[in-house]
C-alpha cells in the first residue's frame, strides 16, 4: 500500500476539518499499513477498530461498524473471501466494504467488486483525502439507511399525512445513490413526454444539449423491443406489477449508430397535481447481455461439434457460431495439411479472395501463416495496420470490404491444426472479453477437428478394408472361375490321348492343339494376374526403356492378330514413324490389350482403326472401334480391376485386367490415357514422353485396397 506524504501525517491534517462521526473496523495484516489507515480516520472524527486476520474481522463485524476497509490480502484468506462472507451474512450484508490492495491494479479491482459485492476501492497510490472521503461518503450512507428505518419504524403513524412526500424523497434519493453510472430518466404516460438526464442521452446516442427527446425513443428502439417495454408501462401504470416497471431493450444510438443492450426500471408515482408520472433509470447492459448470448451460442455450437463428423462439417458450425456471436460479418476456417493452410469452409467472402488461399504456403507472409507459425492470434484493427504489417497481402484486398481482421490460431494442445480467419466492415478494437470467448471457442474446434480427423482417418480405412475384402472375394472368384476352364479342357484332351490306342495323325493334332491352346490362355491370365498383383503392392510394373518404334511395334501386334483374327479388319494410320524410350513387350502389351477390348466390343463387319502420330515431345497413340456406346456408369471406374470383367463385357480366357494393366503400364511411362465414347464408338487414346525423362514408378493403387 501506497501513501503519499506519510511523514507529514500530522502536518496534513487541518485544523478546521469538522469532525466525522463513525465507526470504521480496518482488517490489515502489516501493523504499519493498518495504523497509517487507522490515524487518517481517526484525525477525520471517526471511531477506529482494527484487525490483522479475515476470521478475526469477521467476528468483529458482528458489532456492524458502519463501513470495512479491507486489504485483499490476509494471511488466512483473501479479502475477497472476507467480503463474500460479510455479503452472505444476512447480519452484516448491508456493511459497505471498500476494497484496498498495493498488489492489484485499479481495473483489477474494479472487475472484482461486481463479483464480490463490494461498494469500492482505495485507488494507488493513497490520497489521504480521498481515503477519508470515501469513507465518510459510505458512513453516511450507512447511517442514513439506519436512520431512516429507524424513523420509519417509531413514527409510522405519525408520517402517514406526510407519506407521499417522504416516498418521493425516499425514492429521489435511492436513484441519486443508484444512479451515479445510470442514467435518470421521467416519463408522462398522458402526454407522452420523456425527461432524459445527459447520461440517458448518451445512452440513446444523443449529445448532453438534444431537445425534443420523446418521439426519439421510438426511433431507436426497434419495433419488436418497443412493443414489449410499452406493453410494461401499461402493466405499471394499472398496478399489476405493484407500480414498478422493469424492461430490457435494444437501442440503435440515434446520431452515433451504436447498438446497445439497455436495462431500464421505473416506478409509477402520482405527484401533489394529480398528474401520473414514471420516474426511473436506465443502465447499459450490453457486455452482460453479448455475454448471456456467446454462451447460449457457445452450448449450441458446442453440441453441433458433437454431431459433426467430418472437418468440413465441424468449420461450418463455428463459422455459423462466431458470425452471430462477435457480430462478423465474413469468416474462414482452415486447416494445416503438411506445409499448407487449406481453406475447409468461408462465408461472405468473394470467390476471388477465397481462391489464393486454398493452399496458402505456412511460409507466406500473411496473418493466418503467422498465427500458424507463431501459435499466437493476430488482430489487426485498421486498414492502414494491415499496410505497414502485410504489405503485399494488402494489395489484394484493395476491394475488400474488410476494415479489420483476427486470424485467431487452433490449437490442439501445443499444436496448431488451423486458423479461423475473420473480417468486420469497420475498424474496431477487440475486448477482453471476446478475445477469451474465441479462444474458448477456437480450443472447441481444434478438438473436434481432430475428433473429426481421426473419425475421417478410421472411416476411410474401414472402407478401404471393405473393397479389400470384396476384392479380394472377387479376385478368388474369377480366378476360380477363368483357370478352371482352360484346365478342364488340358484334363479332357489328355484323357482323350490315354484312351487312343492309335490315335490318327489329324486327331492326334487336333487334341494336342487344344492342350496348347488352353496352356497359351492359362499362362496369358497367369502373366496378367502377376502383373496385376505387381500393382497392387506399390511396386509397380517393371519396365525396362530401350529404343523402340512405336508405328513398328503396332505393325507386328498387327500382324500376329491377323494370325489368331483372320476375320478382323484392322488398319494403321499416322506417321511413318514415332520413335523412343519405352519397355518393347510392355507396349506391345498395350497395344493388344486395347486390340482385344476393341475387336470384342466392335460391330460387326467394321474395321478397328489404329492410329499413331508424332507430337511436340510426346506420341499419340489411339485405337478406335464402331460399337455400342461404353455405360456411364462403368466410365469411372473402368480402368480398375475387374470393373469392365463382368459377364456381357468380358470373354472367356480373360480375367478383366487388360484395361488395368494397360492404365499401369502407361503411367508407368509417364504418360496417360483416356477414353472417348459415343454414338460413333469408342476411342481409346495413349500420350506418351518420348525421352526417359519421366516421373519415377509410384506403383500408384488405383482401385480399391492397400
Amino acid at each position: 500500500m501506497s501513501i503519499r506524504n506519510q511523514p507529514s501525517v500530522a502536518r496534513e491534517q487541518p485544523a478546521s476539518i469538522p469532525r466525522m462521526e463513525g465507526r470504521v473496523l480496518v482488517v490489515d495484516d502489516t501493523d504499519a499499513k493498518r495504523y497509517l489507515v487507522a490515524q487518517f480516520l481517526k484525525m477525520a472524527g471517526m471511531e477506529v477498530l482494527e484487525s490483522s486476520s479475515g476470521a478475526e474481522a469477521l467476528v468483529m463485524a458482528a458489532s456492524q461498524p458502519d463501513v470495512v476497509v479491507l486489504d485483499v490480502r490476509l494471511p488466512d484468506m483473501s479479502g475477497f473471501d472476507v467480503c463474500r462472507q460479510l455479503k452472505a451474512n444476512p447480519s452484516t450484508t448491508a456493511i459497505p466494504v471498500l476494497y484496498i490492495s498495493a498488489l492489484l491494479r485499479d481495473e483489477e479491482l474494479e472487475e472484482r467488486l461486481f463479483a464480490d459485492g463490494a461498494d469500492g476501492y482505495i485507488p494507488q497510490p493513497i490520497e489521504p483525502k480521498h481515503l477519508v472521503a470515501q469513507t465518510w461518503a459510505l458512513v453516511r450512507m450507512r447511517r442514513a439507511e439506519l436512520a431512516r428505518k429507524r424513523e420509519h419504524e417509531e413514527s409510522l403513524a405519525e408520517l402517514k399525512a406526510t407519506q407521499e412526500s417522504l416516498r418521493v424523497s425516499e425514492e429521489r434519493l435511492r436513484l441519486a445513490l443508484e444512479s451515479a453510472a445510470l442514467g435518470v430518466w421521467i416519463y408522462d404516460p398522458v402526454t407522452k413526454e420523456r425527461e432524459w438526464d445527459a447520461r440517458t442521452k448518451e445512452l440513446f446516442g444523443l449529445p448532453p444539449d438534444a431537445t425534443a427527446v420523446g418521439p426519439r425513443w421510438a426511433e431507436s428502439v426497434p419495433r419488436d423491443d418497443s412493443t414489449r417495454a410499452l406493453a410494461e408501462v401499461e402493466r405499471a401504470l394499472s398496478g399489476e406489477t405493484g407500480g414498478l416497471y422493469t424492461a430490457e431493450y435494444r437501442a440503435v444510438g440515434i446520431q452515433d449508430g451504436v447498438l446497445r443492450w439497455l436495462a431500464s426500471r421505473g416506478q409509477v408515482h402520482v405527484g401533489e397535481d394529480g398528474r401520473t408520472r414514471i420516474l426511473g433509470t436506465v443502465m447499459d447492459i450490453t457486455e452482460r447481455k453479448l455475454a448471456e448470448q456467446r454462451t447460449t451460442a457457445l452450448q449450441a455450437t458446442t453440441a453441433a461439434f458433437a454431431n459433426a463428423l467430418t472437418p468440413r462439417q465441424v468449420a461450418e458450425a463455428v463459422l455459423a457460431h462466431v458470425l452471430t456471436s462477435l457480430d462478423a460479418y465474413a469468416g474462414a476456417v482452415s486447416m494445416v495439411e503438411g506445409e499448407e493452410l487449406v481453406v475447409l469452409s468461408s462465408v461472405g467472402y468473394p470467390e476471388s479472395i477465397v481462391r489464393p488461399y486454398r493452399g496458402m504456403p505456412l511460409s507466406l507472409n500473411a496473418p493466418p501463416a503467422e498465427a500458424v507459425r507463431t501459435g499466437r492470434a493476430v488482430w489487426i484493427e485498421s486498414f492502414e495496420a494491415f499496410e505497414r504489417g502485410w504489405p503485399d497481402v494488402a494489395r489484394r484486398l484493395g476491394e475488400s470490404r474488410s476494415r479489420s481482421w483476427g486470424s485467431i490460431p487452433l490449437k490442439n494442445g501445443e499444436r496448431v491444426v488451423g486458423v479461423l480467419g475473420l473480417s468486420y466492415l469497420t475498424p474496431r478494437r477487440f475486448s477482453a472479453l471476446e478475445r477469451a470467448h474465441l479462444e474458448s471457442l477456437c480450443m472447441l474446434c481444434a478438438q473436434a477437428l481432430e475428433r473429426a480427423r481421426l473419425y475421417e482417418e478410421e472411416r476411410r480405412a474401414k472402407e478401404e478394408a471393405r473393397q479389400r475384402a470384396e476384392l479380394e472375394q472377387q479376385f478368388l472368384g474369377v480366378v476360380s472361375h477363368d483357370l478352371r476352364n482352360p484346365l478342364q479342357a488340358i484334363s479332357l484332351g489328355a484323357r482323350t490321348l490315354q484312351r487312343m490306342e492309335k490315335p490318327a495323325p489329324e486327331a492326334l493334332l487336333r487334341t494336342a492343339g487344344r492342350i496348347a491352346n488352353s496352356a497359351d490362355n492359362m499362362g496369358r491370365m497367369i502373366s496378367d494376374l502377376l502383373d496385376f498383383t505387381r500393382g497392387r503392392l506399390g511396386g509397380g510394373i517393371p519396365l525396362e526403356r530401350t529404343a523402340n518404334d512405336l508405328v513398328r511395334l503396332c505393325h507386328e501386334v498387327i500382324d500376329e492378330f491377323s494370325v489368331t483374327h483372320p476375320s478382323s479388319d484392322i488398319r494403321l494410320e499416322g506417321d511413318g514413324s514415332c520413335e523412343g524410350l519405352w519397355d518393347g513387350p510392355r507396349m506391345r502389351q498395350v497395344l493388344s490389350n486395347l486390340l482385344s477390348n476393341a475387336l470384342r466390343h466392335a460391330r460387326e463387319g467394321t474395321a478397328v482403326c489404329v492410329r499413331a502420330r508424332e507430337l511436340p515431345d510426346e506420341v499419340e497413340l489411339s485405337v478406335f472401334n464402331e460399337g455400342a456406346p461404353i455405360p456411364e456408369e462403368l466410365l469411372p471406374v473402368l480402368f480398375e480391376p475387374f470393373r469392365r470383367g463382368m459377364s456381357k463385357f468380358r470373354p472367356s480366357g480373360s480375367l478383366g485386367l487388360g484395361l488395368y494393366i494397360v492404365r499401369q503400364v502407361v503411367e508407368g511411362h509417364g504418360g496417360r490415357v483416356e477414353v472417348g465414347t459415343g454414338e460413333a464408338g469408342t476411342t481409346f487414346t495413349i500420350w506418351l514422353s518420348q525421352t526417359a525423362e519421366v516421373p519415377p514408378q509410384r506403383g500408384e493403387n488405383l482401385g480399391p485396397g492397400p
